[in-house]
């Protein structure tokens, strides 16, 4: 079908604040696979939402901009039947021409005939297309694999 759920958000006076497009990754042959949820979950007298989402979900924000979330969860995954990954990775993609930042996070554990294990949280900024990326300040996290570790 290319008939995707789509969510809004307006405000009382019927101004439009952002969309999602769930993509064709959120259905089931019943159509009944989207959940959101709205609440004021940090008392700040505004609502977040929650909702359940998957790859494939493209975030449309009020000044025209849209940014594709991808999400890839592993249980138990091997290339080779000896090396099992398991966790998640997850990168917003704000398009090869913006100057957004790229945010990657990821929270992976190694089993097998290798181990290791990877926490990652980190921010790429570019200024411009053209001008090189860099990593942010604010990242954080570690890397270890067969014993060998590196922190960021």
């Amino acid at each position: 079908t290319k008939e995707y759920t789509i969510f809004e958000c307006f405000k009382l006076d019927g101004t439009r604040l952002w969309w999602i497009n769930c993509g064709p990754n959120m259905t089931d042959f019943q159509n009944n696979e989207q959940n959101i949820m709205a609440y004021d979950w940090d008392g700040d007298g505004k609502a977040e939402c929650v909702m359940r989402a998957t790859d494939g979900l493209t975030m449309h924000m009020k000044d025209g901009t849209a940014e594709p979330v991808f999400t890839t969860t592993y249980e138990n995954f091997s290339d080779d039947g000896e090396t099992f990954l398991s966790g998640y990775e997850s990168a917003n993609n704000p398009g090869l021409t913006s100057a957004k930042d790229i945010h990657y996070q990821a929270d992976l554990t190694m089993t097998g005939s290798h181990t290791g294990r990877m926490e990652l949280s980190m921010t790429f900024h570019r200024d411009s297309f053209s001008a090189p990326v860099e990593i942010t300040p604010d990242s954080k996290g570690y890397a270890a694999y067969d014993g060998q570790t590196i922190n960021l």
